[in-house]
């Protein structure tokens, strides 16, 4: 097999400066790497990856939650929010499980949050379906409630439905 090396298109010392640049070139993520370190980066060998770090810009969008998962050993307390979003037809997208973010003076009481909406920020969206029929996300963190809108202005956007 034919190694792939990547090079790197510009280097750049303020990471502000990088992310400014990845937004308005539309690159998919930066590859960070320590500068001290003399290492080729391959796109086949991860153990050849030392030094090296792939960044995203995390994507937010809004989720209603579907159902609740109690904390593990103490059903009396949330563990984690099942969320979901509508498809164009109103159909409900489950979208997987959110659970980082929930602070624990909330646990308790989040048993009737059902149909509540909740900002999510998540690394990015799997684009097909689990053997659940989830289009989970990968690592959601719930960062606010949103009072201010309606269940059903949470849509699913994401390939042709």
């Amino acid at each position: 097999m034919k190694k792939c090396i990547v090079k790197l298109p510009e280097t750049y010392a303020d990471f502000e400066e990088a992310v400014y640049s990845m937004i308005e070139n539309e690159w998919e993520g930066l590859v960070l790497y320590d500068i001290s370190q003399k290492q080729t980066f391959t796109t086949n060998s991860k153990h050849k990856r030392q030094h090296f770090w792939k960044w995203k810009l995390p994507k937010e969008d809004d989720f209603f939650v579907i159902g609740l998962e109690p904390e593990k050993g103490n059903d009396s307390l949330v563990g984690a929010l099942i969320i979901g979003q509508f498809d164009r037809r109103g159909n409900i997208i489950n979208c997987g499980n959110c659970g980082s973010g929930l602070k624990k003076e909330e646990k308790p009481i989040a048993w009737d949050w059902v149909g509540r909406v909740f900002e999510i920020r998540f690394d990015y969206r799997i684009t097909e379906p689990n053997e659940f029929g989830e289009y989970c996300l990968q690592f959601p963190r719930i960062i606010r409630p949103r009072p201010d809108k309606n269940k059903e202005e949470c849509i699913f956007e994401m390939g042709d439905e």
